[in-house]
């Protein structure tokens, strides 16, 4: 039995219970299965149910494993490590599997003084709301904040969630501390290669909405207004409106990108996180200028950025965004989906409404929960991913934005399942610890923002609840605090519609209360049931995508090995699939005059990562060594003369022994392309990604000028392909 005697603030009562093609052409959706609400076994009194576990309002069932919730304090039934290690197994179907799990300190189930209290008739929601509450105070660090962890998109996304509104000062404390020279720091030296500072604006925005301190909106402005820019400086690329740069934590964890890839092709990638994040702190720059009676700075450089994502890396034939583009030519997106960024791009309305209710139903999910990437490994979701509870209760709030009822009861029965099987005593598999402030923020946003339907303005609160009709009776969440008032909010009923809403009884036109309210106050909210979204969900199948092809090449041969003769092969010619390649060693086809070739390889579940590409280009390049081969002055300029006018792709030969140097490279008077030239493990020369430059016909002044005196690269020559 799992026990924590703890004295209660008050009395707690007890209830009473899509479409990836595959090389032929065959469409990957025929291994998926679209559901409805119908289905016979999510009865009414069930939250989810299937052939592996059962979830319910009080426990979670699981083969010989059942997790009760006796009371909104304790659990009991928790598995030792060896059943949720044989749990493993059979979920894996194999009798050994390569990773183990370990405990970590064992989690509390607690009421906080400082934190409103949450009761309903769902008993494991209320326990699992406490065990939450206690991880959370348990995340406490000794300056005023919350604890950091190396995944800073992550910390700032349990801000964004929850924190804010939960414990809105030690937030402000958390993000006042990841600021330096009034710029959001990146950690890891890692910056531009990957990049995790945008949600920063969107976490310091929440923080404002809920205490209203015009000190921090200035502060944060600020602090907003240096990073944007420079993150426009430095990583916007001109010619196809996207932010450069990839997902720190996916690169660190080595199984997102392909093998391949190091340091100078990330920078290089645009991904779907890093563009959905830095349109919504483009948005949060506006909305912070209104509030301070200014212009919204950014409103055409986030359209574009908002466009350049719908066209560039939206999949009709999927339905769902690619989680990455890879390619300088033409733009490859990866046969991946990043659900993290997906659903983000719902709940701030990136997607419109027709693709959001498009990407909910058709984006595969487990009987286990959202994946944080599609296709992934057969692994438990929550031990495959330290924030992977964050993951999960975001898609959870997509569902909810697009009303489709039956996404969100099955991403609520995950996030419990996994919660209360895994999380009383912080099981994780070794190396992959999980992120408990993040789990914490994302299953109290399910009360808060789902339940509640909590969304905070400058000017007030608007209630917008969804309720499954599976989390039946009353729900209550005592001692909410806002600015200068304390709210007792009671929700009755279930249903995405508010029939009725009172403010000490006295009824309120609309769903708002606003921001100058004081004291203590009733708010009592009826649901309806209200307008109904799609029911679809797609369910994921074991998919596995090929390994990553290796290939040799040599000027026009290329050669695999090793050579699966299981698998489709085909050449990628500037991002576009084309040739079929029927045997190991192959020879090039006629190629256009600039050509980045790769190969994927191809299973009845679709395309692999392209293997590491080579450059091919007819026309001689042109080439200038540098005279001031260190950049000692910190500018260069060349003069470079051209026989036509057009798009010309640069890149530099360069060395470098640590950090990232950073040269912004200015063509006629218009900065135009960015060098990244990072440290990859060797002291040899490197050749850099190439970046994109309209010149002219005939002389071009061109100054290459480094960002922010820091690391320091030696620039060997520099190429101007044509």
């Amino acid at each position: 039995m799992y026990r924590v005697a703890a004295k209660q603030r008050s009395p707690l009562f007890r209830g009473g219970w899509g479409g990836l093609r595959c090389w032929e052409g065959l469409l990957l959706a025929l291994l998926f299965v679209l559901v409805g609400c119908g289905e016979q076994s999510m009865g009414d009194h069930v939250i989810a149910q299937n052939n592996e576990f059962c979830v319910t309002g009080d426990s979670v069932s699981q083969g010989e494993v059942t997790v009760s919730a006796v009371s909104p304090l304790e659990l009991t039934g928790m598995p030792t490590i060896e059943q949720a290690q044989q749990m493993l197994q059979r979920l894996a179907g194999t009798d050994t599997i390569p990773y183990h799990l370990t405990a970590g300190t064992t989690a509390t189930l607690t009421t906080h003084d400082r934190y409103p209290l949450y009761q309903s008739q769902q008993m494991l929601v209320d326990a699992l709301y406490n065990l939450s509450v206690g991880d959370i105070v348990a995340n406490y660090n000794q300056v005023g904040g919350f604890n950091v962890h190396q995944d800073h998109n992550t910390l700032y996304g349990a801000i964004y969630l929850s924190l804010a509104l939960l414990d809105p000062q030690r937030a402000m404390a958390t993000l006042r501390n990841q600021v330096e020279d009034r710029l959001v720091m990146q950690y890891e030296g890692t910056w531009p290669v990957c990049d995790d500072r945008m949600a920063w604006p969107v976490a310091a925005w929440e923080v404002y909405c809920a205490t209203g301190d015009r000190q921090w909106l200035e502060e944060a402005y600020d602090i907003t207004l240096n990073t944007i820019d420079e993150q426009l400086a430095v990583q916007f690329d001109n010619a196809d409106g996207l932010m450069h740069g990839g997902q720190l934590a996916r690169y660190a964890a080595g199984n997102y990108y392909p093998d391949w890839t190091d340091a100078i092709t990330v920078t290089q990638i645009e991904t779907l996180i890093n563009n959905v994040l830095a349109v919504r702190a483009m948005e949060v720059a506006g909305e912070m200028a209104e509030e301070l009676g200014e212009t919204p700075p950014y409103e055409q450089e986030a359209q574009r950025l908002r466009e350049a994502v719908n066209q560039a890396m939206w999949d009709e034939n999927r339905g769902r965004y690619s989680a990455y583009l890879m390619g300088r030519f033409g733009a490859m997106r990866a046969p991946l989906a990043d659900n993290m960024a997906q659903a983000l791009a719902v709940v701030w309305d990136l997607a419109d409404d027709d693709r959001s209710t498009t990407l909910v139903e058709k984006t595969p999910i487990g009987h286990r929960g959202i994946l944080s990437t599609y296709p992934a490994a057969n692994i438990e979701p929550y031990l495959e991913q330290p924030s992977w509870a964050l993951t999960q209760a975001y898609w959870n709030l997509a569902c909810a934005t697009v009303r489709n009822e039956h996404a969100l009861r099955r991403g609520l029965a995950a996030l419990y399942r996994a919660l209360a099987l895994y999380n009383p005593q912080h099981l994780t598999i070794e190396g992959h610890h999980i992120n408990t402030l993040s789990t914490a923020a994302g299953n109290v946003a399910m009360v808060l923002r789902v339940f509640a339907g909590i969304r905070l303005k400058p000017e007030g609160i608007e209630f917008a609840p969804n309720v499954p009709e599976c989390l039946a009776g009353n729900k209550t969440l005592l001692n909410f605090p806002y600015r200068d008032a304390t709210l007792d909010i009671t929700i009755v009923g279930t249903g995405n519609d508010i029939s009725v809403m009172t403010l000490d009884g006295q009824e309120v036109e609309g769903n708002f209360i606003p921001a100058d309210i004081q004291g203590h106050h009733n708010l009592l909210i009826k649901l309806q049931k209200g307008k109904a979204g799609s029911h679809k969900v797609t369910m994921a199948s074991e998919a596995q995508l090929p390994k990553t092809p290796d290939v040799q090449w040599q000027v026009d041969l290329g050669h695999i090995a090793p050579w699966q003769a299981d698998l489709g092969y085909k050449l990628v010619i500037n991002g576009a699939r084309s040739y079929s390649i029927s045997d190991s060693t192959f020879k090039l086809p006629p190629l256009p005059p600039l050509a980045e070739v790769s190969v994927v390889a191809a299973n009845r579940y679709g395309f692999s990562l392209p293997s590491r590409h080579t450059v091919s280009y007819s026309n001689p390049p042109i080439v200038v060594t540098t005279p001031d081969s260190t950049l000692q002055a910190d500018t260069l300029a060349l003069t470079i003369h051209t026989d036509h006018a057009g798009t010309y792709y640069a890149c530099a030969d360069y060395t470098i022994t640590e950090g990232c140097d950073i040269i912004l490279i200015e063509a006629n008077g218009h900065q135009q392309g960015v060098f990244y030239l990072p440290a990859t493990g060797t002291l040899s020369a490197q050749r850099c990604a190439l970046t994109t430059l309209r010149l002219l016909r005939g002389d071009n002044h061109l100054i290459l000028r480094r960002y922010r005196i820091g690391y320091r690269a030696t620039l060997r020559r520099i190429l101007f392909l044509h």
